[in-house]
């Protein structure tokens, strides 16, 4: 049974009591609160707040409160080892399904759950669910449900954390929804929130040497230029050449084997060098279970006297590149780590951080934002040659999102 209104939820709490007063007056009324669940799709968007005791003792308490006012009881015992339990998603074993109905008067599941709605420009809007539910041990008497749902605002000057709620955000919200969930005929609340900042890059990025750089896009070209004290001076150039769709290839009525290239241009003008860079695009799609999968992401780079093979790493909707690595020799290896979450690059040398980009937006796809803008933190001394192949990073992580872009395109279009 689930209240529809006020004047059901009034009714169903009188049938609540009554029940209460049909169990024996002699001993105390015997409540086994047997899961509380919090679950979760995205461990980065949703970390483990309920790691930290003084929050999980504060909501626990809160939560068993609201219990006792709802069933006029006045103690709760519970069945897990852990007084809220942080999964990341289903199943899960819920179990008031499962529990000997001998020791106890009511048995209260109490699931809660985070979800997202993506736009097709990329803006998010997010979902907690929760749902409550009594039972004795013959029947159900108690049901509700409902959801908050919040948006995030953003500071173009912050370096932004994967989590999507502080943690100080996040105690008001799921308070708010268990509230909402246990004493409301609203099925659903709305917030806003800031997007987190990160604190820990602080000290990098105060030492660091910081570079403003401007894109400007036509049809075939992207002009990076650096902005400084409004002098402006060439930075980077990448130039698209047209797409080859080498179609789809049958291999022994087993697979299609999808393959997309397609040549980009990159020169520096400072140091006079042009790089053609070959990006090449590899999948197949098993006929039987129809799952497609990822047999190679590569740019292929030659200058005049080197090349060098890049491997990167798009997400499952192969729409953003999130890992791009570049083995120069043995002694000089770059790893590049994007989060489509945040609004920030890293950038290791043999495992040490020399660099962090500020991407123009947070929230939206790097493709669809107009004038971009990119910070730059160098690390402090860096040499003028790990700077050079710094941007030159930075170009082919652009180079591979524009890449995966028209790939994840021309896909959607078979």
């Amino acid at each position: 049974m689930i209240p529809k209104n006020k004047k059901m939820i009034k009714r169903f709490f009188l049938l609540l009591i009554m029940s209460c007063s049909l169990l024996p007056t002699f001993g105390q009324v015997k409540t086994l609160l047997t899961d509380f669940k919090f679950i979760v799709n995205d461990t980065q968007e949703f970390p483990n707040f309920f790691e930290d005791e003084t929050l999980t003792k504060t909501i626990f308490y809160e939560s068993k409160n609201l219990l006792q006012q709802v069933l006029k009881v006045d103690s709760i015992e519970a069945y897990q080892a852990k007084e809220i339990e942080y999964r990341f998603l289903p199943p899960y074993r819920e179990n008031i399904k499962y529990i000997e109905r001998k020791s106890h008067d009511f048995y209260v599941s109490l699931i809660t759950s985070a979800g997202v709605n993506t736009t097709s420009e990329g803006e998010k809007t997010y979902i907690i669910y929760a749902r409550v539910k009594v039972e004795t041990p013959t029947d159900t008497i108690f049901i509700n449900r409902s959801k908050v749902v919040f948006t995030l605002s953003y500071d173009k000057s912050q370096l932004y954390n994967e989590a999507v709620i502080t943690k100080t955000d996040f105690k008001k919200l799921y308070l708010d929804l268990l509230k909402n969930t246990f004493t409301n005929d609203s099925s659903s609340l709305s917030m806003q929130f800031n997007k987190p900042a990160i604190l820990a890059y602080n000290g990098f990025i105060n030492k660091a040497e910081k570079v403003v750089v401007q894109q400007a896009k036509s049809l075939t070209k992207e002009q990076f230029t650096i902005t400084s004290d409004s002098t402006f001076n060439k930075f980077l150039t990448i130039k698209s050449m047209p797409m080859s769709i080498a179609g789809t290839i049958r291999i022994q009525d087993l697979a299609d084997i999808l393959k997309f290239n397609k040549e980009f241009v990159v020169k520096n003008k400072t140091n006079r060098e042009r790089l053609i860079i070959k990006g090449n695009y590899e999948e197949a799609i098993d006929y039987e279970t129809k799952v497609r999968y990822i047999k190679s992401t590569k740019l292929k780079v030659k200058n005049k006297s080197e090349k060098y093979n890049l491997e990167f790493f798009p997400d499952k909707e192969t729409s953003w590149v999130y890992t791009l690595k570049w083995s120069i020799n043995e002694e000089k290896q770059y790893e590049l780590l994007a989060n489509r979450y945040t609004n920030f690059v890293e950038i290791f040398s043999n495992g040490g951080l020399i660099a962090i980009i500020q991407l123009p937006s947070s929230g939206f796809k790097l493709q669809q934002v107009e004038q971009k803008e990119f910070v730059f933190f160098y690390k402090s001394n860096l040499a003028k040659a790990t700077t050079d192949e710094v941007n030159y990073l930075f170009a082919f992580f652009v180079i591979a999102n524009q890449f995966m872009a028209e790939v994840s395109e021309i896909r959607s279009g078979n």
